[in-house]
């Protein structure tokens, strides 16, 4: 079974650096060109006068832009002749940048109407809500002399309907004795505390309805307990029922209190019912009450924590509610590179959506560009790209397309993360600018590669195409010494012309084609309390202007018991052995780790299995 890997991480990976093969296709250095800089890349400022050339005709250039947020690149460049050019590239990473403590408000959820049909695609809905009644059902408690007896359950009905502003709750309940319970109000869907609350609407009765053996019998014997019977189990005792008691609670009492006057009792009823319901529905959430509760993103990186927060009051219409969210996501020991504390934000405003969207069972979910800044930032922080990049699979497709390149490959380590390009494409396809990607070793010295790609999504029924057009690639090779690094050329002696090509109209280029099925496969299975949601039918689009990453799934909801058994495995080689390693020492680690993958045998990938019955 595949180890769940978050989706948007293997197809960003998959696009951005799937096509470098194509574009090194050479094996020859030729060290005329020297040039250091005191560290390996440049935080927070492009300073092309830090880069310096002792070759003799060797000139230092910037690459264009306005320094802005992002990756820049400067060249140390010489030339010969008009024909022929020797550069090496150092990158700059600009900001500003945020704290991963930060919640980045750049995401929008949508949930179709249809979701909540209890009938249909909400169905577990109602399942988690009869499993919850079922606690109370049968029981036999005593209050005050009373003893009540309460049959099992036979049929619960929960029904959710979204309506314009509000949410209309129904529930309907049937004992083994025919008793029936019916309950239908009106309540808005709100922020409290970061999570969605419902809270009735004043203004909009409550109508509730108790009929049957059990209503019959528990009027008899508070008649012949006495009328303040009642009163307490209007007041308190239903509050033993478990979930929803309170409310069940106030039916059975409401209707009590012999020495008061049966009337006047059940005049009270809708009072008192109304109270118990407004105390209900500040525990009543539907499943929501840990939203904001923090959840671990990687299943292997138990330490990292994701947080999920409501910035402000849901939209409800008829055809669904939209969520905008914020997220926070802390990267734990160990880390790529410390010293980059969190993603580079673009100040990026929320997505504008029309209020009224489908509502068929989807729930999607849309990334401005700052939020797909975070994404980014949290797969290459936490090693997820190192180590997706330096699979078997990679590795060895890697070397079949390098087989010509003097050079041990290593796989594909990213030791910057990639950002969006400054300059977007005309049209949906997303441009990302990369730098200091390892892609093995040569003597001493580390070869990277540096450039700038488009990637969009191209899907045919149920089959997704993740396909790239590389706009600039750059080579060079990179050694530590006592001052910072030195900067070599090396397998770019072929790149101009192969940039030149790139450049000319090329078709994009396919690099992963998958049905949707087998992409969700990759997910973690998701799940509310004790529902499982079932995702298919995954839909993924770009948008060029603004930036925009959305993913969009058809979802059913049930309600199964779930078990869960890990089954342990002894990890291979990985470049994820390399995390810590100080900068003199990584090119090192990376070739010991391709060598030691040649002599060990696949390891077993972890499975986690699940049972539903």
């Amino acid at each position: 079974m595949i180890r769940p890997t978050p989706l948007a991480g293997v197809a960003l990976f998959a696009v951005l650096f799937g096509a470098l093969p194509l574009f090194l296709q050479s094996d020859s250095d030729r060290p005329d060109l020297v040039a250091t800089a005191p560290s390996r890349y440049q935080l927070n400022a492009v300073a092309p006068q830090a880069l310096s050339a002792s070759t003799e005709g060797a000139v230092i250039e910037p690459a264009d832009g306005d320094g802005g947020p992002g990756l820049h690149l400067t060249f140390a460049r010489k030339n010969y002749g008009d024909a022929y050019r020797r550069e090496v590239a150092w990158p700059s990473l600009v900001g500003p940048f945020r704290d991963e403590a930060d919640f980045v408000c750049g995401y929008d959820m949508y949930l179709g109407a249809k979701l909540f049909d209890t009938t249909g695609a909400g169905a577990g809905l109602q399942g988690a809500m009869r499993d919850s009644l079922a606690a109370t059902f049968p029981s036999t408690p005593t209050i005050e002399g009373i003893t009540v007896s309460l049959p099992a359950l036979e049929q619960v009905e929960l029904r959710v309907t979204p309506r314009s502003g509000y949410v209309e709750l129904g529930l309907h309940v049937v004992l083994v004795d025919t008793t029936q319970l019916d309950v239908a109000l009106s309540a808005w869907l709100i922020q409290e505390n970061g999570a969605p609350a419902l809270r009735r609407i004043p203004s909009a009765p409550v109508v509730a309805r108790l009929e049957g053996p059990t209503k019959d019998r528990i009027i008899r014997q508070a008649r012949e307990y006495g009328g303040g019977g009642g009163a307490l189990l209007a007041g308190a005792g239903g509050c033993l029922f478990g979930p929803l008691g309170c409310l069940l609670g106030a039916l059975f009492g409401g209707v009590m209190g012999g020495d008061a006057g049966e009337k006047k009792a059940v005049e009270g009823i809708q009072t008192t019912i109304t109270a118990k319901i407004d105390e209900e529905l500040e525990r009543l959430t539907i499943g929501l009450e840990g939203f904001t509760r923090p959840f671990e993103l990687v299943p292997s990186r138990p330490g990292d924590k994701t947080c999920v927060w409501l910035e402000r009051h849901p939209i409800v219409t008829e055809s669904g509610i939209r969520l905008p969210l914020c997220v926070q996501m802390k990267v734990a020991p160990p880390r790529v590179d410390a010293a980059i504390p969190g993603p580079i934000s673009l100040g990026a405003e929320r997505l504008t959506h029309d209020d009224t969207g489908s509502s068929d069972p989807i729930v999607a979910l849309s990334l401005n560009a700052d939020a797909i800044h975070q994404v980014v930032h949290y797969l290459w922080q936490s090693g997820q790209f190192r180590e997706m990049g330096g699979s078997d699979a990679v590795v060895e497709a890697l070397a079949k397309n390098l087989h010509i390149a003097a050079f041990d490959v290593t796989g594909l380590d990213p030791e910057l993360p990639p950002t969006l390009a400054r300059q977007q494409s005309a049209n949906d396809a997303l441009t990302f600018d990369f730098a200091n990607l390892a892609i093995g070793t040569l003597d001493q010295r580390t070869v990277l590669a540096h450039g700038t790609t488009h990637f969009a999504v191209a899907q045919q029924n149920d089959t997704i195409a993740l396909q790239s057009v590389m706009d600039d690639v750059h080579v060079n090779c990179v050694q530590s010494i006592e001052a910072g690094v030195r900067l070599t050329p090396c397998l770019s002696d072929l790149v101009p012309m192969v940039r030149r090509l790139a450049r000319d109209g090329s078709e994009p280029k396919t690099l992963l084609r998958s049905s949707s099925s087998d992409l969700l496969a990759r997910l973690p299975s998701l799940g509310l309390g004790g529902m499982r949601i079932r995702l298919s039918e995954l839909q993924i689009r770009t948008h060029a202007k603004p930036a925009e990453l959305e993913l969009r799934v058809t979802a059913e909801t049930q309600f199964k018991r779930q078990a869960t058994r890990s089954v342990s495995a002894t990890p291979g080689p990985s470049l994820r052995d390399c995390f810590g390693v100080d900068a003199r020492s990584l090119a090192s680690c990376r070739l010991a780790v391709a060598k030691r993958r040649q002599t060990t045998s696949p390891s077993k990938i972890s499975a986690r299995e699940r049972a539903w019955d």
